[in-house]
């Protein structure tokens, strides 16, 4: 009875919190999270065939703004993933990024046995804020970690075919994994 209770506190948790994140990242005042280059990259992979090539697709009035300036760095796979995200408008899907990354970390941490008050860790915070995929990316290599502790390796296979599509956050992470479990 008591696990069935902290399941449903959990979920009601979670419910709250993507509420909560829904209203945060709608009221975002950013006018470029780091969100926006693998979404206007998508757009362009989808328009154009290149996910490169942002300047066709994003608005005029943004061209000046360092973060597409810079252009989507981000290998197609990251950009594949967030593909469903570039039938939305903008700030429709910055929204859902961000219940997204939100409901994605805690549910990282509810398996992992790590302590919600992880949330509060500032660049935890301010990678949600700021709409950036590492935290999708870190919530993997949590999950995979518990994972590889509880030997599940399909799981395992999911996270580490995921975590490298950040290749500076993850490569070395999954290569770890790789020489632990010899697979």
């Amino acid at each position: 009875a008591k696990k069935k209770q902290s399941k449903i506190v959990f979920f009601t948790g979670i419910i709250l919190c993507a509420i909560l994140a829904g209203i945060w990242g709608g009221e975002t005042s950013y006018l470029m999270p780091d969100l926006y280059p693998l979404y206007y990259g998508g757009i362009a992979w989808r328009q154009l065939g290149n996910a490169y090539s942002l300047k066709p697709v994003v608005p005029e009035s943004t061209y000046d703004d360092q973060i597409l300036a810079i252009g989507n760095a981000y290998p197609l796979p990251a950009v594949l993933i967030l593909l469903p995200l570039t039938y939305l408008p903008p700030k429709i899907a910055s929204t859902v990024w961000v219940i997204i990354l939100t409901v994605g970390i805690l549910i990282a941490l509810r398996i992992s046995h790590l302590p919600y008050y992880f949330l509060l860790y500032l660049p935890i915070l301010d990678g949600i804020n700021l709409q950036q995929y590492a935290i999708l990316v870190a919530a993997l290599q949590f999950i995979a970690l518990w994972a590889y502790e509880q030997h599940h390796d399909w799981i395992l296979e999911i996270c580490c075919t995921l975590i490298p599509t950040k290749p500076s956050q993850g490569l070395i992470f999954v290569l770890a994994l790789v020489l632990l479990t010899r697979k």
